[in-house]
């Protein structure tokens, strides 16, 4: 169907991964024939049980298949103005979450150095109010210990990289409609509901070597999903890697019958014995898939 991949050459997976879920859905839709017609509905941005209310019957009307009820989730941008303080939601679906992990891993250890700042400057008030000089050269040792380049990340550590507060000033500088000026604003993002089955792409855009992605068998999103009454708990269920040079892709997958996982490379498949060891102490994963559980 598509040109881009004719032939036996390799292809980008992440590529492929969006091309088939969007095409199967068009395809699938059995809403897509209505008209939407022309009334739009103006409704205040900053109200976020309106907003969300009208985008929810939006999907509902005009997309409806088993590809958007398995894959697709919904997640929400909070924009705030720093000039007047108003917040404006805009709810968007998703059905694949990209986590830079360079940047994760940045961002993690730049949070632990913060908190090492603020446990040192906690340390040290105490010291100085019980006067225990001793002590204080006990936490300022402990401190020198510490190892800040942690190259180990999970998969909370790209959540919590994900719903980050950014703020944005200088060339971005964005125009208020309720304040009615250019002004700098925060930007976060928030997950209101999980899909049944959640697609991570873990990118190491740089394949830093030192990185290692400690995975997470069993998945709890309740401090990361808005929406609990949707569910939150996830199991892994399927692993794509990609050798060094990223241009061969294998595929872990467990049995739904044997419920063992089983490789598939190429046209090799066999029986995984030792997950643990071929798999996570093997390599970084590119794709992960999680299923819901109870959903």
């Amino acid at each position: 169907m598509n040109p881009f991949f004719e032939g036996n050459k390799s292809n980008n997976l992440k590529y492929f991964l969006t091309f088939i879920i969007i095409t199967l859905h068009k395809e699938l839709n059995i809403n897509s024939q209505m008209n939407k017609g022309n009334q739009q509905i103006i409704i205040d941005k900053r109200n976020q049980i309106l907003i969300y209310q009208n985008f929810m019957q939006e999907i509902n009307l005009y997309n409806n298949s088993i590809i958007s009820q398995l894959f697709y989730g919904i997640n929400c941008n909070i924009v705030r103005c720093c000039n007047c303080n108003s917040q404006t939601y805009a709810f968007q679906t998703y059905f694949l979450i990209d986590f830079p992990l360079e940047k994760v891993y940045d961002y993690k250890n730049i949070l632990i150095k913060m908190q090492s700042q603020v446990n040192n400057l906690n340390n040290m008030q105490n010291n100085f109010n019980n006067s225990n000089i001793n002590q204080s050269n006990h936490y300022n040792n402990n401190n020198k210990a510490m190892n800040y380049n942690n190259y180990e990340i999970n998969i909370y550590d790209c959540f919590e990289f994900d719903r980050r507060v950014n703020f944005y000033d200088g060339d971005n500088l964005m125009y208020c409609d309720y304040c009615k000026m250019n002004s700098n604003f925060y930007l976060c993002k928030n997950l209101i509901n999980g899909p049944k089955i959640l697609i991570i792409l873990l990118n190491n855009g740089r394949g830093n070597s030192k990185i290692k992605f400690k995975f997470v068998d069993n998945l709890n999103l309740y401090n990361y999903i808005q929406n609990n009454n949707t569910g939150y708990s996830y199991k892994l269920i399927g692993v794509i890697t990609h050798n060094d040079m990223g241009s061969s892709f294998i595929a872990f997958c467990i049995d739904p019958i044997t419920n063992k996982w089983v490789k598939y490379n190429d046209i090799n498949v066999c029986e995984v014995k030792d997950f643990q060891n071929e798999v996570i102490q093997s390599t970084i994963p590119y794709i992960l898939f999680y299923q819901k559980v109870n959903c």
